[in-house]
């Protein structure tokens, strides 16, 4: 059991996240081409916003485990920080314990390599 409140608050909005993304693995799965809408993976509990992304930079920011697409004004600047900005979201990565809990939970996590993990995503759009 963890005592620390914003170790929990980072384990909270990590682990829902981390459910957020595999929704959005599986709306990934079922249609390779096109905009997708996705669901935010923002930490709060209640939202079920939705925006369109391309695969493609769908695909570059779940390259990163740490990385998380969500609306704008949807970021918890406790638990993480905007890394990239685009018209209908924003990219979070989180920190400290918050980014071990979502690495973990990353469903692709097999697949990430140390080199992976080491490249940056495109901050245009």
């Amino acid at each position: 059991m963890v005592d620390d409140p914003q170790e929990q608050r980072e384990i909270r909005a990590a682990r829902r996240q981390s459910r957020g993304r595999e929704v959005n693995e599986t709306v990934v799965e079922m249609k390779a081409a096109g905009m997708l809408v996705i669901v935010c993976e923002c930490a709060d509990d209640a939202c079920a916003d939705t925006f369109e992304i391309t695969p493609r930079d769908y695909e570059v920011i779940r390259h990163q485990p740490t990385h998380f697409a969500v609306r704008h004004g949807h970021v918890y600047p406790e638990v993480e920080r905007v890394v990239a900005e685009h018209d209908e979201y924003v990219v979070v990565e989180k920190m400290r314990k918050a980014a071990e809990v979502a690495a973990q939970a990353d469903p692709r996590r097999t697949f990430v390599t140390a080199e992976d993990a080491d490249t940056d995503i495109d901050q245009t759009g």
